[in-house]
């Protein structure tokens, strides 16, 4: 999955005019795929990005911050996507995903780019392979099932809370005792498919807090709504990912 630079790092190494979004500017060819630009073999990137971009918003972004906002969200729930599920799995005994940090000014899968500055996936992935974490499964006969994910070798004891991120409707309320080292089935929501919206996973854990959240729906997504979920949930991670 890959993701745009903050809003910063963008500003840094393209230059005023080629600030638009182009997908036959020589600038953002070198800078999106390495540094021998258009002919080089990673030069599907540009491509891909922006079919990316238009299957799960719709349209291309309309200016530099929002394809910066888009393109983040993009890596982020992909990358997410993949750690909770091999997780959720417990089918190997480790993941690693690629890749940490870039060697030069880029659009690229890094969650951390030259100037280590973090995009969004980097806390989401915190977030999703946290010692401890309640994550969602994936829908299965109307049904999406909630499980508390414990790597540590000791049982865990808490509470957790499920609902919705814009009513704040509570969906699920229960206390928990996850298994050392395991996956433990807390509950299934009834949900249709055709529900969008994103849920918040909430939890107390021998006196710890923490959360997650879960994307219910298909693609197409509202790029507006989902800004305004990161506005309420994760703004100070979004000030340092976007750079606005």
């Amino acid at each position: 999955w890959i993701g745009s630079p903050t809003l910063t790092t963008m500003q840094t190494y393209l230059t005023t005019e080629h600030f638009k979004l182009d997908e036959n500017d020589p600038e953002w060819d070198w800078h999106s795929c390495n540094p021998f630009g258009a002919d080089s073999v990673l030069s599907y990137r540009r491509t891909a990005i922006g079919k990316s971009l238009r299957e799960y918003f719709t349209s291309q972004p309309e200016n530099l911050l929002q394809y910066v906002q888009a393109s983040q969200i993009f890596q982020a729930e992909g990358l997410k996507f993949l750690v909770e599920g091999v997780r959720l799995s417990k089918c190997c005994t480790g993941l690693i995903w690629w890749n940490l940090i870039d060697g030069w000014p880029q659009i690229s899968d890094s969650v951390v780019d030259y100037y280590f500055r973090k995009k969004l996936a980097y806390f989401y992935i915190q977030r999703s392979q946290a010692p401890f974490a309640v994550a969602a499964g994936e829908m299965r006969n109307w049904r999406l099932p909630i499980y508390a994910c414990n790597d540590t070798l000791c049982a865990r004891h808490g509470h957790v809370w499920v609902k919705d991120s814009v009513t704040h409707e509570v969906l699920y309320e229960g206390d928990f005792t996850a298994a050392a080292n395991a996956t433990t089935g807390l509950t299934s929501l009834p949900l249709y498919y055709s529900d969008k919206r994103i849920l918040i996973l909430e939890w107390e854990c021998d006196g710890e807090r923490g959360w997650n959240h879960y994307l219910c729906g298909y693609p197409p997504i509202s790029l507006a709504e989902y800004r305004a979920f990161l506005e309420e949930y994760c703004q100070e991670d979004c000030h340092v990912s976007f750079g606005s």
